[in-house]
């Protein structure tokens, strides 16, 4: 567990992938994603997903589109919407949920970060931060070439 709103206790480019699935829906602005490419090697990959409602709501697109075009990251993929919680009697099917799927350019930003919770994740040879690893298998795995070519 940290506290979010302050800089995770890592060392820049520490990562070679961050997932943040499940959080965004607790945060505004852009200082967790700056943290994030803080974290995470340039040519690393982001993994986010977002509630369709708030993507809409909080102009996410734009938020996105406007880090790329600051060269913190480029696109890889965008899922479908998917089901958020399906069965759920608050949400049911009127809200779903999108994957970003993201390249990291710079991983030298340099602002406060402010997600929910973070777990270090480790392979062998690489080192993931996120804090869920629910995710769907066929959408990563259909980005996997993009994310891993040049």
């Amino acid at each position: 567990r940290a506290n979010l709103m302050e800089p995770l206790p890592f060392a820049d480019k520490t990562f070679d992938a961050a997932l943040c699935v499940g959080v965004l829906s607790y945060i505004t602005g852009d200082g967790l994603f700056r943290e994030l490419c803080r974290l995470v090697r340039a040519g690393g990959v982001l993994v986010l997903s977002h509630r369709t409602d708030l993507v809409v709501q909080r102009e996410f697109g734009k938020l996105l589109a406007q880090l790329a075009a600051e060269g913190l990251w480029s696109s890889v993929e965008t899922s479908t919407n998917l089901p958020y919680l399906p069965g759920h009697p608050d949400f049911g099917t009127q809200i779903e949920v999108q994957f970003f799927i993201l390249k990291v350019r710079q991983g030298d930003s340099h602002v406060l970060l402010r997600p929910q919770q973070s777990v270090e994740h480790s392979s062998p040879g690489r080192r993931y931060l996120g804090d869920c690893q629910h995710l769907p298998e066929r959408r990563l795995h259909g980005a996997q070439g993009a994310v891993d070519g040049p």
